[in-house]
């Protein structure tokens, strides 16, 4: 039987901690929401750092993030700029950032990253995902350009939420969580999307 626990934060509302020992349940929590809500019109945006991407070329990493947000989405690899240093090894060189994406691909790509990190330290990776209405898509586009260039703040910020059905964050740091916000008008049925999930992980 998997563990799948809700914790919300009480300083901040519409705000919850989603933890569980099996990879499955968090990577499910997207498609639980986006199903439970009926938000299969509405628009996915992400930004990922996969660690290991970084020994490869802009132009063919994320090949399996970029498969699974299809044709329409609007994708694109941040080469962040990497001076010379002797001895330094660049870990996040490479980020991915994509709007207009279907919301069907949150849960299959963030399958990807929950639970990967493994033994290796380079494994793994940090993900942001929003569902939100296509006419904020600019809006949430530019906020999640940011992130790469050192706005690493929007993770956890109000930005991001506030133009989102809700967010999603996933930190390798701690692969058995995945951390929910909504804006105030989807926090009970985002609250509520969670508990059936929870009820239907406890029969797994």
């Amino acid at each position: 039987m998997a563990g799948f626990a809700i914790q919300p934060d009480v300083l901040m509302p519409g705000s919850w901690t989603v933890q569980s020992d099996h990879p499955g349940a968090l990577a499910a929590v997207c498609d639980a929401v986006v199903q439970t809500l009926a938000l299969d019109s509405e628009a996915l945006g992400l930004w990922a750092l996969h660690y290991d991407e970084q020994d490869l070329h802009a132009e063919h990493a994320y090949a399996r993030e970029r498969s699974e947000l299809g044709l329409h989405a609007q994708s694109q690899v941040v080469v962040l700029p990497t001076p010379y240093r002797g001895h330094t090894i660049y870990l996040d060189r490479l980020q991915l950032v994509a709007v207009a994406a279907p919301p069907a691909a949150g849960s299959r790509i963030a399958g990807l990253y929950v639970g990967s990190q493994g033994r290796d330290p380079r494994s793994g990776g940090d993900l942001l995902l929003t569902v939100h209405h296509p006419s904020v898509s600019h809006q949430v586009g530019a906020a999640l350009a940011r992130i790469p260039q050192g706005g690493s703040a929007l993770k956890d910020g109000h930005e991001l939420v506030a133009d989102s059905r809700f967010v999603l964050h996933y930190d390798r740091q701690d692969d058995t969580v995945v951390r929910v916000r909504a804006p105030q008008a989807m926090a009970l049925p985002v609250q509520e999307s969670l508990m059936r999930l929870a009820t239907l992980v406890s029969t797994w």
